[in-house]
């Protein structure tokens, strides 16, 4: 008898332990018998979905009754239907605010209790959709969401501040000023006026920039193009040194070659270095310095972005290069490549003064600007000598950058000494069609013979309709051994459309600057 009686206990644990009850939806019994339901927290705005919480105990049996709502069934469908006899009644569906009333009657075998409750379901408060990526004088448009009552419409008061009013649905308006804005709705849905208000950011253009230097001033500027509104122009505290020839961006860092005190021959001591800033002229990092004689100082530089490497050239000891992860060192004593004789076609390269310096497409130019004249190629991996252009033999070349774009070449004669005046010219790739773009009439001499300075750094566009820019140094503003003698009221940046339909004109007047660069990335 007494295993009969285990047998039994067993199976009863056995069906216990392999029921499932709806722990979400359902309050495990226990207790006394009650009937009990809740509603969702927080706030219920209409058309709301409700799903109810049946935390009866001890019933067995339901019956639910609702006021003016419907019933969405679990295959989506919505139907007219006001009473359940279900554990958790479908989902409830009320089209529209109010306060409602739900029902629910619980039975434990012949017991049974009832319990009414309300639910309040709100007007939504009007909600601003803002638009993505909002920036000056871009269209962009706003819209809104909103309670609609059936058959009835909505009439909307939009105030963007700067920007206007609409009265439209979904208006696109136009914001001229960056910062914060206030966009206010006021929507009036036939029973009553709402009204809403959120913060917008609207972004400066997006614009590349210019930086130049000033010697009057001694600082760095940024000059951001803009398309939409007036450019705008920042000034850094930097320690340009002298003579900061050369500028390049990279990797939004401003690098640049200051020369040091002298350009010219000289027994002085080196004072020159190889540094860069950030965007903003802060963090002041120096690659490296020149020592022993001023002639080992930087003059011209350009960025390898394959090998990071800066290869740049001094007065006359032909290519050089350190590394853009070095810091504070000693600029190299030996080159890293270099013209002789053989490559020019001349018997002698001695006293040949460096120019400028560029790769093109995988190759490095640099120009002579004293004996020997010309632009030579070399391959930048195995610093073999390549070629040069003839069509450019006794060029006094000062300066020169490559428009790849455009396949032309621009440069600057600093001394008529060779087969052509003084100027910046352009030619095509192979040095054929030779023209005149500026006889930098007026332009300093600082210097002297083929050392004149005359433009020293260039920035090109590279839009097939863009500019050549170039920096414009009076001799009203500065004498012939660098001193600053004027405001710089003759002095600026100066500019050459590449399509050749505008004269060289200033972009901006006011500063005497060496190197110049641009930032293509748009900030």
């Amino acid at each position: 008898m007494k295993y009969i009686n285990y047998i039994f206990i067993a199976l009863m644990l056995f069906t216990t332990m392999g029921c499932e009850k709806d722990t979400v939806s359902y309050i495990d019994p226990a207790g006394e018998f009650a009937a009990n339901f809740t509603f969702p927290e927080g706030e219920i705005t209409a058309p709301a979905k409700v799903v109810l919480t049946n935390r009866s105990k001890y019933s067995d049996k339901y019956e639910w009754k609702f006021q003016n709502a419907k019933q969405i069934l679990k295959d989506g469908a919505i139907i007219e239907a006001t009473t359940s006899d279900k554990l958790v009644p479908d989902t409830l569906f009320y089209e529209l605010p109010g306060t409602y009333s739900v029902t629910l009657t619980a039975w434990e075998g012949s017991k049974s209790e009832v319990v009414t409750k309300e639910v309040t379901i709100k007007k939504m408060t009007p909600k601003i959709i803002v638009p993505e990526n909002i920036g000056v004088y871009l269209n962009v448009t706003f819209s809104a969401e909103a309670f609609i009552y059936p058959g009835q419409g909505l009439t909307y008061q939009w105030n963007f501040g700067e920007a206007g009013t609409s009265t439209e649905a979904t208006p696109t308006v136009k914001f001229v000023t960056e910062g914060e804005h206030t966009v206010t709705l006021t929507v009036n849905d036939g029973q009553e006026t709402l009204t809403t208000e959120t913060k917008i950011f609207v972004l400066g253009e997006l614009t590349p920039s210019l930086y130049f230097t000033d010697m009057i001033t001694k600082k760095l500027y940024r000059y951001a193009f803009k398309q939409l509104s007036e450019p705008t122009l920042e000034a850094y505290e930097v320690n340009l040194g002298t003579h900061p020839l050369a500028m390049q961006v990279y990797n939004s860092r401003v690098y640049i070659a200051n020369a040091g005190n002298n350009l010219t021959f000289s027994s002085a001591s080196a004072d020159g270095r190889l540094f860069s800033v950030d965007l903003k002229g802060n963090d002041d990092v120096t690659l490296g310095k020149g020592v022993g004689n001023y002639a080992q100082d930087p003059f011209n530089f350009t960025i390898d972005s394959i090998s990071k490497m800066l290869f740049y050239t001094t007065r006359n000891n032909n290519v050089r290069a350190i590394s853009l992860n070095s810091r504070d060192i000693d600029l190299p004593a030996t080159q890293r490549l270099g013209i002789v004789a053989a490559n020019a076609g001349v018997s002698s390269v001695f006293g040949w003064v460096d120019g400028g310096i560029q790769i093109v497409n995988n190759q490095l130019w640099y120009s002579k600007q004293a004996n020997g004249w010309g632009l030579y190629k070399f391959n930048i991996s195995s610093n073999a000598f390549d070629s040069r252009i003839s069509a450019l033999d006794n060029s006094s070349i000062r300066n020169f950058i490559v428009d790849e774009v455009n396949s032309k070449i621009y440069f600057v004669l600093n001394n008529a000494a060779g087969t052509r005046s003084v100027g910046l010219y352009k030619c095509n790739f192979d040095g054929s069609s030779i023209t005149l773009v500026d006889d930098l009439s007026g332009y300093a001499q600082e210097g002297s013979g083929s050392e004149i300075a005359t433009v020293t750094s260039m920035a090109l566009d590279k839009s097939s309709d863009g500019y050549l820019y170039y920096a414009y140094r009076s001799s009203s503003d500065i004498n012939n051994t660098g001193k600053i003698t004027g405001n710089g009221m003759n002095s600026g940046i100066k500019k050459y459309k590449l399509n050749g339909t505008e004269s060289p004109s200033f972009l901006i007047k006011g500063f005497v600057s060496y190197g110049i660069a641009l930032d293509y990335v748009k900030r």
